[in-house]
């Protein structure tokens, strides 16, 4: 199960499990919101799409969906549709769930960050109000699955801490072939990738970049794939370019939906990577930046930083936005120990490979059918 509602690194997990299953003799089906969007989430990774589909719909989640509101409960409600179309499937299969963050009673569920944690720290009745019914809807959905596996060790920590269930860490395949750095020379130049919401403090990084202004950086954002989805990032951007305006950041870039080959050109020309202030719960987006050779510096919390960037060094995480400028001098004054942090970096991004998530996943199917 994937509801397919965007096109990221958790439906990419799901394509390329699949992937997995039908090289080894499986036949697959999926049950998800959009087959539409199942196929043009296969043909932007590049991989097969061609499976049997089992669509849901929800006529009240298509109702909230015109307020652009409530999106977490709006994906339980298609959750708890598409488990209703499974459990009437009357499958005799394997169970996976790879895209709806709550235990269900499957066989195996790859949990990307629990589905009842909210990211918005507020203590208002609305969101206390709302907190409530989202867990409420959760714990009526949740089930004990055979095997639990997860992104990193911290969202590990965070299911043992929501639902009380020990995690298997199975990374997610990051295509650092694609992005694997060319040896050029770097230029001053720095890149943050991401979706362009609210919850990144995307708004934030003109400031910092007005304090470099020697160098060039690029916010390369995508936009969702919806009318509504560009809506509201549009009226970010407003934002985001009123800030630019107001911190003079003439050296601040944006970028909406390119393509990855022009990424993987920027990204190796770009002497740095910096992530946005939020706590990744792996950081795709780290790791294809890694593997072009930029230097990663990332918020000290979240997977990105626990189980990634704190392996290549402690001196590339800040808690404040405002701490990065002096990183990227102490590197740019010391160019012996910058090429060191490179190559690390290129090499920790090597752990991430298609090749070892398809293996690893390979033996966990081998080890629970032996179980059954």
């Amino acid at each position: 199960m994937d509801l397919f509602t965007v096109c990221g690194g958790g439906e990419r997990v799901s394509l390329e499990m699949a992937s997995v299953l039908r090289e080894r003799g499986f036949s697959v089906t999926f049950v998800t919101s959009s087959e539409d969007a199942l196929r043009k989430c296969a043909e932007m990774f590049q991989l097969p799409g061609n499976y049997e589909v089992i669509e849901v719909k929800s006529f009240l989640e298509g109702i909230l969906r015109i307020t652009g509101r409530f999106i977490r409960y709006r994906r339980l409600l298609l959750i708890s549709k598409a488990y209703e179309k499974l459990l009437s499937s009357n499958t005799n299969g394997l169970i996976i769930d790879s895209g709806i963050d709550i235990p269900l009673a499957t066989d195996i569920s790859y949990i990307h960050y629990p589905a009842g944690l909210s990211t918005t720290k507020s203590s208002s009745l609305h969101w206390r109000l709302y907190n409530w019914l989202v867990t409420r809807k959760v714990r009526s959905i949740r089930g004990d699955p055979k095997l639990v596996l997860t992104n990193s060790s911290w969202t590990a920590k965070l299911i043992r801490e929501t639902y009380g269930l020990s995690a298997e860490i199975l990374y997610p395949p990051v295509d650092v072939d694609y992005y694997a750095y060319d040896g050029g020379v770097k230029e001053k130049i720095i890149v943050t990738v991401s979706r362009i919401t609210p919850e990144k403090n995307l708004h934030l990084l003109p400031r910092v970049a007005s304090k470099l202004p020697d160098y060039e950086w690029y916010l390369v954002g995508s936009t969702g794939q919806t009318k509504l989805e560009k809506h509201f990032s549009g009226k970010l951007l407003i934002a985001i370019e009123n800030e630019k305006k107001k911190n003079q950041a003439s050296n601040f870039y944006v970028l909406t939906d390119v393509p990855r080959g022009e990424l993987r050109e920027l990204l190796q020309r770009a002497m740095f990577y910096v992530h946005p202030l939020f706590p990744e719960h792996f950081g795709i987006a780290v790791v294809e930046a890694m593997s072009a050779g930029a230097v990663p510096i990332v918020y000290r919390d979240g997977g990105a930083w626990t189980d990634v960037v704190s392996d290549v060094s402690h001196e590339l995480g800040y808690v404040e936005l405002d701490e990065v400028p002096a990183i990227i001098r102490d590197l740019e004054n010391n160019p012996g120990k910058l090429a060191e942090l490179r190559e690390k970096a290129v090499r920790k991004s090597m752990m991430y490979r298609r090749e070892v998530f398809r293996e690893k996943f390979a033996g966990i199917l081998e080890k629970l059918l032996s179980q059954q």
